[in-house]
């Protein structure tokens, strides 16, 4: 989806009185688009996982997602 049509389905979930987030093997590099977009939440599971979401959590990889959340630079 595009970031209108993301927009509109943020605004008409929290116009419900709902809490709205957004998922779908996001990346480090979506964060800036997440940051403008502020959902209520976002997952983040792809990003933190060695090689596919079914595999196990990179403990480093979640610590360059918790660090990126904060607005520390980490190389992508």
């Amino acid at each position: 989806m595009g970031s209108a049509e993301l927009r509109h389905f943020l605004q008409a979930v929290r116009a419900a009185g709902a809490m709205a987030g957004l998922a779908g093997a996001l990346r480090l590099r979506h964060l800036p688009a997440l940051r403008e977009l502020a959902p209520d939440f976002a997952g983040f599971r792809s990003a933190v996982c060695e090689g596919d979401r079914r595999a196990a959590l990179d403990a480093q990889r979640l610590r360059a997602l918790a660090l990126a959340l904060r607005g520390v630079a980490v190389a992508v």
